[in-house]
């Protein structure tokens, strides 16, 4: 997110190694979009069809691509190519918050997510820092390490317990779950009607033998999918319309620049001033969630509209 401002800096200076337009500025800018589209439709399939472990080490092989190729450009075109290939990780952000989901306890799941958002203004905070003493190519250098860290510890992760289940694999959830989550009596029960009602959708799906396509349709048609597609359709059109991406990472240091003849400490104190303030702002009030103490399986009932009677949840424990 924050990248492009020191990119777009450098390129357009008159010393630049690399030198661009105001128009190819423009586009290294949006161009992620393009790709981040492709993303958003093929992790998600990827991430049900391979799981979740193997999701988060493509995505940040992915990224230490995108980063390498800025590490090596040598004109234009390779940094298009860059922003491009880092566009398709860009969903990936939100893939995360399911990751968390079915990896954190409930009682801690909110901390988790609060760290997540933390940690993105963390991320632009160092980047526009980093600017004040290195060039764009030594930001990008350093920037894979951290691509690199989370594919050596996701490799030693087990598979999401959810989607063994999810897939008829029950014994290795058990193994998968037990690692995560102990075997207290508590989490005994959770793992019982997490594999019941798993098992409940499979047999369904077997009877069923419906065209995938048709399985699609009534999928995308159902109430509860249109309500909450409509919801995250107006929260993410509301905060881009508010500028706060475009503002933040790419067009606030022009805009001081304009003001201030020597760009320089001063207009980049401003924006690590505000990241500072967003640290706060993220931070704050993040740590409690409607989901916090609900087991997965309890937010699928919730969201899919079934109800489940004591006699129901005793059957499944026993």
């Amino acid at each position: 997110m924050a990248f492009p401002s020191v990119l777009i800096l450098s390129i357009l200076s008159t010393t630049a190694d690399i030198k661009g337009t105001q128009d190819n500025a423009s586009w290294l800018g949006a161009c992620n979009a393009i790709t981040g589209l492709i993303g958003f439709f093929v992790l998600s399939p990827i991430m049900q069809k391979f799981g979740r472990k193997s999701t988060n080490i493509l995505v940040n092989i992915i990224v230490a691509a995108g980063w390498i190729t800025f590490s090596f450009a040598t004109s234009i075109t390779t940094l298009f190519i860059g922003r491009l290939i880092h566009g398709i990780c860009f969903g990936a952000v939100h893939i995360n918050a399911i990751m968390i989901s079915e990896y954190t306890d409930a009682k801690r799941r909110g901390y988790f997510g609060a760290i997540k958002k933390f940690s993105v203004s963390l991320g632009v905070l160092c980047c526009h820092s980093l600017a004040l003493c290195w060039t764009w190519k030594q930001i990008s250098i350093f920037a894979i390490l951290p691509a690199l860290i989370v594919i050596i510890l996701t490799w030693f992760w087990p598979e999401s317990p959810s989607f063994l289940a999810l897939k008829g694999r029950f014994e290795d959830c058990k193994e998968s779950f037990y690692w995560i989550n102990g075997n207290s009596v508590e989490k005994e029960n959770e793992l019982t009607v997490l594999i019941a009602s798993q098992s409940q959708r499979i047999e369904k799906k077997k009877r069923k033998q419906a065209n995938v396509l048709n399985v699609l349709f009534q999928a995308l048609s159902q109430r509860n999918f249109l309500n909450s597609l409509i919801t995250a359709t107006v929260l993410t059109l509301s905060s881009d319309a508010s500028g706060i991406y475009l503002t933040w990472s790419i067009l606030f240091i022009l805009f001081v620049q304009n003001f201030i003849s020597n760009l320089g400490l001063i207009p980049v104190s401003y924006i690590i001033i505000g990241e500072i303030f967003s640290l706060e702002h993220r931070g704050l009030g993040s740590c409690t969630s409607e989901t916090k103490d609900k087991t997965l399986q309890t937010i699928e009932d919730e969201i899919g509209q079934v109800k489940r009677t004591p006699i129901e949840t005793s059957v499944m424990l026993d």
